[in-house]
């Protein structure tokens, strides 16, 4: 729930939000020099603020970088006080800034989402051979080399617990595995359901070095499978991927996605009939009723409602709805004298916690 101030909203008409001399707020910070134009803001004290007095930092400056480069040369010279680096650069900050160096779970989970409109790539066996041929252990430990964990569900971990106090992931089976001798199996079976000898896939992704690399990891698997299996890749910007994705202009690709709000539904609804970036709308009728028994929350206890989200992602994973990836780390370079500043599974920092000490 995003509540507007009816009050400003009715007194400053079109330019409500559009500025910081039009903008509401009643939490720790006001906005203060920013338009939607602008690289660089502040965030000032509120005095307002129910809690004011257990505020500490006063005033804190925001400056829009480009690249993780750019983020961690203005740290090395000491321009800057905290920033987010990813991508390869985490592992020389982790050697140059050792204690400096903040690497979290982050709530966002990378997946494959295929096109159901081409028989091909409709194929379950097809996708159920790329999943085998996958080692995500090795995906996230010696391609990204940024703290990411392999994926064990479409759901990332620490999200939620279930009614024993367990992670929701560790009651979801079968568990996302790497096997070669399986991926073979399937390759196998979904040549003979194609009828197709070669079978061509190209992957779709967005054109960071990060995404670029995954890509390249994917294609190298698939040709472990089988010469046969020809799988290229296509990188564009992300604004065109998505373009790409929406128009169905695609074979298979790579995506992220995060969410505001602890409940793995946001995830599961990625290939639900209803969901907001199912983009060629896969669904199993077996899927789509437990879907509609997770949401159909009067006539269950929480409980029974994470066992229902578990089996699932128990069916995602044995049906390649979407082929999940890896969870994505949150990685900041955070000088010393901030203290009491973490960065949360989900959202965001909030630097009315955090304090400077020298």
């Amino acid at each position: 729930m995003y509540p507007i101030n009816q009050r400003a909203l009715a007194k400053w008409g079109s330019k409500y939000g559009q500025d910081s001399k039009h903008a509401a707020s009643d939490g720790a910070y006001e906005i203060k020099n920013w338009n939607s134009s602008k690289d660089t803001w502040n965030l000032v004290k509120n005095k307002d603020y129910y809690d004011a007095n257990k505020v500490d930092l006063t005033r804190i400056h925001f400056q829009v970088v480009k690249t993780p480069q750019t983020s961690m040369r203005l740290f090395q010279e000491k321009d800057i006080d905290e920033t987010q680096i990813s991508g390869s650069l985490v592992a020389d900050a982790k050697k140059q800034f050792k204690n400096e160096t903040v690497v979290s779970k982050y709530g966002q989970l990378a997946f494959i989402p295929w096109n159901n409109y081409r028989k091909t790539t409709r194929n379950l066996n097809l996708r159920r051979a790329l999943s085998y041929a996958i080692n995500r252990q090795s995906l996230a430990k010696n391609v990204l080399k940024d703290g990411s964990l392999p994926a064990q569900s479409v759901v990332p971990e620490g999200e939620v617990k279930d009614a024993s106090g367990k992670d929701f992931n560790a009651g979801v089976a079968p568990k996302l595995t790497y096997n070669l001798t399986k991926a073979r199996h399937y390759f196998k079976l979904a040549q003979e359901e194609l009828g197709k000898e070669t079978i061509n896939v190209q992957l779709l992704t967005a054109d960071t070095d990060a995404y670029k690399a995954v890509a390249e990891y994917i294609q190298s698997q698939a040709k472990k499978v089988s010469p046969n299996f020809n799988l290229t890749v296509r990188s564009i910007p992300l604004q065109q991927e998505i373009s790409d994705f929406s128009n169905h202009k695609f074979d298979a690709g790579t995506l992220g996605w995060s969410t505001d709000f602890p409940d793995p539904i946001d995830y599961l609804n990625l290939a639900a009939k209803a969901g907001v970036i199912n983009f060629t709308k896969w669904t199993n009728d077996k899927y789509q009723k437990l879907i509609d028994q997770i949401n159909d929350t009067t006539h269950q206890t929480a409980g029974q409602r994470v066992k229902l989200q578990q089996q699932a992602a128990s069916l995602l994973n044995e049906l390649q709805g979407v082929t999940p990836l890896y969870q994505y780390a949150s990685v900041h370079l955070r000088t010393k004298n901030i203290k009491g500043l973490d960065y949360p599974l989900i959202g965001y920092q909030k630097y009315e916690y955090a304090s400077w000490k020298k």
